[in-house]
């Protein structure tokens, strides 16, 4: 992306440019068909956890494993499928020829429950490519207190160089704004974001209402065989 510089008078310097390299690319939108399947989404998953309570360590709350997709029923196969489109379309490969695909998705795909000051711990994907999250009950009952917490938080992957020596100073950006060292995103039920499984996320801790219900999917890019 790159900040055009204004226009000069004859004789007058040009004004530099701002070039911004390497953007991260987060994706956030939704999926047009939540609201068919939020219910049966919900249903399943408290389902899951009242057959299931045992679960990896968690912070006041519940995680399933990693093989949502097998229980998970039509919802979460429409849900799956509408990720690997966007995750396809968001993706290109240098050196296909033709329409031979040279690669697939192999998929993780588990859920959340997290409680009441529940919080999740800043973490990577590492070994994937993308990684969804969809949010099926954001857990603030329609209410936009911000007191509530429990926003996504990302963090610059730049860390912790960028605040080694001078942990006060940030870069401008073109806007005239300034960059900061995480980014904190509020979400919203029926809310699909896909971001690089790289990129170190968390959640903050959460003081809603209901319990905060979300599913994760990573996408590991494998060589067609």
């Amino acid at each position: 992306m790159t900040q055009e510089a204004a226009p000069t008078a004859p004789g007058q310097a040009p004004q530099a440019r701002l070039i911004q390299l390497f953007p991260t690319h987060v994706l956030s939108g939704t999926w047009p068909e939540s609201q068919t399947h939020l219910p049966a989404l919900r249903e399943t998953i408290l389902g899951r956890r009242a057959a299931v309570p045992i679960s990896p360590a968690t912070r006041l709350g519940w995680r399933s494993d990693n093989d949502m997709i097998d229980w998970g029923g039509p919802a979460v196969q429409a849900l799956c499928d509408h990720v690997v489109r966007r995750a396809d379309a968001a993706v290109h490969d240098l050196v296909q020829q033709g329409t031979a695909v040279r690669f697939h998705w192999s998929i993780e795909m588990w859920t959340d429950v997290t409680e009441r000051l529940g919080s999740i711990q800043v973490h990577s994907h590492p070994g994937a490519y993308l990684t969804a999250l969809y949010i099926v009950d954001d857990g603030f009952g329609g209410s936009d207190n911000p007191a509530l917490g429990g926003e996504l938080v990302f963090i610059d992957p730049r860390y912790p160089i960028v605040r080694m020596r001078t942990p006060d100073l940030r870069s401008r950006r073109p806007d005239g704004g300034v960059d900061q060292h995480e980014v904190r995103l509020r979400p919203a039920t029926g809310q699909l974001l896909i971001f690089p499984s790289w990129l170190a996320h968390g959640l903050l801790p959460f003081h809603g209402p209901a319990p905060r219900i979300a599913i994760g999917i990573n996408l590991a890019a494998r060589y067609v065989q």
